[in-house]
């Protein structure tokens, strides 16, 4: 009977043992759950971040949790251009957490990040044409930073964006020129340049078929050159709100008898 009774409660023991062990197969099983559910959730793009100059950066957010460390990844990184013009250089910032002390890109673009203010800049020296988009798109060496913090979103987000100083055609920016009849040697003219391209736009110019050469008018903050093909006017400082107006009024001189004004055309800067 006593060996019996022994060998029941070594049984016994070694139930309770496996009962024991069974915790901690759940939580190591949990945990990597946890640790693939972090990757999941966190391959989704963000908002985009729509700063007063009409960029907007979007990103695909991805971590991976190795060593008690987060290593998050902003890869493919997209810079679109919504403005009516296009844009030269762009730069992105956003705050990461405190224990952040480095951020690494791709060779196209440059970081750089404040331990201070825990602030990462990003910038890059591009054309993008109105309407289009620059991507960073480099799995190898994409934009990344590590920290501590799980479930971590760049916080404080803002893009800015240096626009060409050129003049282009801008859809919605219409002119029109109207000579009256010559008199006294000269044509009154009147101009009434419209905007409405969906956004406020710097400077102006526009330009009207001549048939021979002229002097003109002009009120402040305007200056003209005429041609014996075409007259300018350059509004480069006069700015245009969107939906709104800017008109003047002119006398024209010039040996032209009749003048046929149909073929102005203007072109904007933002």
């Amino acid at each position: 009977m006593g060996k019996r009774r022994r060998e029941k409660y070594r049984a016994a023991i070694r139930q309770m043992g496996l009962l024991l062990a069974m915790p901690l197969l759940v939580v190591s099983t949990t945990y990597a759950l946890f640790s693939q559910q972090l990757s999941v959730d966190t391959a989704v793009s963000s908002v985009a971040y729509i700063s007063n100059n009409y960029t907007t950066v979007t990103y695909t957010k991805t971590a991976t949790f190795a060593a008690g460390v987060y290593t998050y990844k902003l890869n493919p990184f997209v810079i679109k251009n919504n403005g009516v013009t296009s844009i030269t250089a762009w730069q992105v910032q956003f705050t990461v957490p405190n224990d952040t002390t480095a951020i690494t890109c791709p060779t196209t673009v440059a970081c750089t990040i404040n331990n201070t203010t825990h602030v990462v800049t990003i910038t890059r020296t591009v054309t993008i044409a109105a309407g289009a988009s620059s991507t960073i798109n480099n799995t190898s060496n994409s934009i990344r930073f590590t920290s501590t913090v799980a479930y971590y979103t760049p916080q404080n987000v803002n893009i800015s964006a240096t626009y060409s100083t050129a003049y282009v055609a801008i859809p919605g920016l219409t002119v029109a020129a109207t000579a009256s009849p010559k008199s006294g040697g000269a044509f009154p003219l009147s101009v009434v340049i419209t905007n409405n391209s969906g956004q406020p736009i710097s400077g102006w110019r526009v330009t009207i078929p001549t048939t021979k050469t002229c002097t003109s008018t002009v009120p402040a903050g305007v200056t003209y050159t005429c041609t014996s093909t075409v007259l300018t006017y350059t509004g480069a400082a006069i700015p245009i709100a969107n939906g709104s107006q800017y008109s003047f009024s002119t006398s024209v001189t010039s040996t032209m008898t009749t003048w046929t004004t149909t073929g102005a055309a203007v072109k904007g800067k933002a």
